[in-house]
């Protein structure tokens, strides 16, 4: 559905364990938002001639935030303002 509105979209997923009921992980968001941003760096050659559109709900739309903020001048294709 999102490659057919957005063409030459790729989908990526980033997960980690949100399972806080059992076995909870100790995280920080900031953790978790530069893990985010060495993954995407790790793949930048994926995504040189595509923008970036995340979707992100609950805390995971608070990791991409912490992304954009912590990290604006990353050398990553992240446009805050898009």
């Amino acid at each position: 559905m999102l490659p057919s509105v957005i063409k030459g979209a790729r989908i990526w997923v980033f997960d980690y364990n949100s399972n806080y009921s059992q076995n909870a992980q100790t995280v920080r968001i900031d953790g978790l938002a530069a893990t985010l941003l060495n993954c995407i760096k790790d793949r930048h050659d994926d995504f040189e001639s595509r923008k970036f559109v995340f979707i992100g709900s609950c805390f995971g739309g608070i990791v991409v935030a912490e992304v954009i903020i912590l990290y604006p001048d990353a050398g990553c294709p992240i446009d805050a303002n898009a």
